[in-house]
């Protein structure tokens, strides 16, 4: 994996949603790796390593709301853009690393289901409110899928 991508998984390791928007991903990471990568070309390389990164797309309602009325779709529009969901969510999917002597349950069925887990807990957390006790519920459940994660590599 090239230093950008290498730096954008350190910064996502680093979230308590190992999760963020695309182009504030991009803007970080470019930032502090002192790299510089064009943001198509960033994504682009982001979506060739689905074994490290899942990108998750912007609201598909998004597209339908064209149809609507003018300052219907502007108020829609905005209130995706404040909470963030008018854009990509990159999220660090990478599975644990193979080590020697891990525990038996390292198996690629367990690792599907770590999987579908955080694929079902970063959708609710990507549709909820930050200000809604779901938010914080998911956020918590997320933090304890990572441990349970990191408690199987030893």
């Amino acid at each position: 994996m090239n230093s950008v991508l290498e730096h954008a998984a350190r910064v996502l390791d680093h979230q308590p949603t190992r999760s963020m928007a695309a182009e504030s991903l991009y803007r970080r990471t470019i930032r502090e790796s002192g790299c510089n990568m064009p943001f198509p070309r960033f994504m682009d390389a982001v979506r060739e390593r689905s074994d490290h990164f899942a990108v998750i797309p912007p609201d598909p309602v998004i597209g339908a709301a064209d149809a609507w009325d003018g300052r219907q779709r502007a108020l829609y529009e905005a209130a995706l853009e404040a909470a963030g969901m008018m854009q990509p969510l990159i999220v660090l999917a990478e599975r644990p690393a193979d080590v020697a002597g891990a525990h038996e349950l390292q198996s690629p069925a367990t690792f599907d289901v770590f999987r579908d887990a955080h694929d079902s807990l970063t959708h609710l957390l990507h549709a909820s409110d930050p200000d809604d006790t779901l938010y914080s519920a998911v956020t918590a459940a997320m933090e304890e899928l990572h441990a349970a994660r990191r408690m199987l590599r030893y």
